[in-house]
């Protein structure tokens, strides 16, 4: 893989599919975090900014962008992840170029880890006499999405979602009615507190 495009078309061929996007349940999800495990049936905390990060753009900025922008994307992410980002950067840098998106600016300058699972330890790999090479790196790179696919979901959270979309409308009905119980029963705890006297 010398270029650009023979990673983009090595990528379409491995058919490597979208995270699937799941819509915010007030009674099992928390406003907090992107993350969903398909395996627990339940939602992912992560205390690493990147991973969040990487939520964040995989549901709030990558959807209508040109597909070579996404997988660009998921190539630069797997790439930081296992330390490799100097082996491919001048490659990924030229499909964001294309498309008028920029190299930096993704994650922080020091950023590591921008991945919600564990990939393969990149050494294992590699013999201790052999290079890393961009066609290892973009394979391992496909199979490493393909299982964030496989294990989790993204959480549509309520602040990536339209505000006339139903769900929406549904989510706001719901905390307002929540809300006014719960004002509800401090009102009855200070009443008791201050009439019961």
């Amino acid at each position: 893989m010398q270029s650009w495009n023979d990673i983009y078309d090595y990528w379409t061929k491995a058919n490597v599919p979208d995270i699937e996007v799941i819509n915010f349940n007030m009674d099992e999800h928390h406003n907090g975090s992107f993350w969903y495990s398909k395996k627990h049936q339940a939602q992912f905390y992560n205390t690493r900014n990147p991973v969040e990060k990487t939520g964040h753009h995989l549901l709030g900025y990558l959807p209508g962008k040109d597909n070579e922008v996404k997988v660009a994307y998921q190539i630069h992410a797997y790439a930081l992840e296992v330390d490799q980002i100097q082996l491919i950067s001048h490659l990924i840098n030229k499909a964001y170029q294309k498309h008028d998106e920029t190299f930096h600016g993704w994650w922080g300058a020091n950023t590591k880890y921008p991945l919600p699972i564990e990939s393969e330890h990149w050494d294992s790999y590699w013999h201790k006499d052999t290079q890393p090479s961009i066609e290892m790196l973009v394979e391992h790179a496909a199979k490493t999405w393909q299982k964030v696919a496989d294990e989790l979901c993204l959480i549509r959270l309520p602040r990536y979602i339209e505000t006339d979309d139903p769900h929406y409308l549904v989510y706001q009905a719901t905390r307002r009615q929540r809300k006014e119980a719960e004002e509800y029963q401090l009102y009855l705890r200070l009443k008791a507190k201050f009439e019961g006297k």
